[in-house]
């Protein structure tokens, strides 16, 4: 699969489906759900973490560091390796990873001036492979009997990972299959816990639109760290599972659900 925006846009439905992982692990009538995001190169800060059967990291896993450009194209990519090198070694038996707008290592470009990491798109991939990380880059996953979709895609910020205008969101985003119990995206749906420091919102008006048609159980993202926490609206749990706080430590908690499956 690649990051490249018009291989997504020319995807069918049938494209986005993944073979379902090892059944070693079977979900008995409940699965928890441990959520987090937006570690930006801090994850060995965190400890502890809460038991479940399947840990979500829901992108900006890269450090924060790469923000003005990378002169040397080695720091995201190096970033990137510690953070699988950390994520991989957790008992969580499923860990699933979405990229953020900060995860350049995934498109293989330095987001600041467009020249290529030395790590490739497919060779971050398979770093993922290779710990054991099931990530996932618009792709539907099948654990047990439990419907995942992971989507990197948001709208325009500066020039950063995984951009896409409304038109290109809106084909995007048609392609989720409805119905799926956990949806990973990495930016929110406007409207919900999508408020800044600045009190703007921030999120997705076309992820909004789509919301009702797709209908998951479970929306996890993060992104917007300001407005972390958890909001019900009917059936829907609604996760910013973003975990900094004040100057940027990781001061808020992990998110744990329990669904029924």
């Amino acid at each position: 699969m690649q990051s490249d925006l018009s291989t997504h846009l020319s995807l069918g439905d049938s494209s986005l489906r993944l073979p379902s992982i090892s059944p070693s692990h079977i979900l008995q009538s409940s699965a928890r759900i441990v959520m987090i995001s937006d570690t930006h190169g801090a994850h060995r800060q965190l400890a502890n973490l809460p038991e479940g059967d399947v840990l979500i990291h829901a992108g900006d896993c890269c450090s924060k560091d790469t923000v003005r450009g990378d002169p040397t194209l080695r720091k995201a990519g190096n970033s990137l390796i510690d953070f699988l090198d950390w994520f991989g070694s957790l008992p969580h038996p499923v860990k699933i990873l979405v990229a953020g707008n900060h995860d350049t290592p995934f498109t293989g470009r330095d987001w600041f001036s467009g020249k290529p990491l030395v790590m490739t798109a497919e060779r971050a991939r398979q770093c993922c492979a290779n710990a054991g990380v099931l990530y996932l880059e618009h792709q539907e996953l099948l654990i047990d009997r439990l419907r995942v979709f992971g989507t990197p895609w948001q709208p325009h910020y500066k020039s950063m990972a995984f951009n896409a205008d409304d038109a290109a969101r809106r084909t995007l985003f048609g392609q989720v299959p409805q119905g799926i119990d956990i949806l990973v995206s990495h930016c929110p749906p406007a409207g919900v816990l999508d408020v800044n420091d600045k009190q703007q919102s921030c999120g997705c008006p076309v992820l909004a639109e789509h919301l009702e048609t797709i209908d998951p159980r479970l929306h996890v993202f993060g992104h917007i760290h300001k407005s972390a926490g958890t909001v019900r609206d009917g059936d829907r749990i609604s996760v910013n599972a973003a975990l900094p706080g004040e100057k940027f430590t990781l001061s808020n908690p992990p998110t744990v659900v329990d669904l029924t499956v």
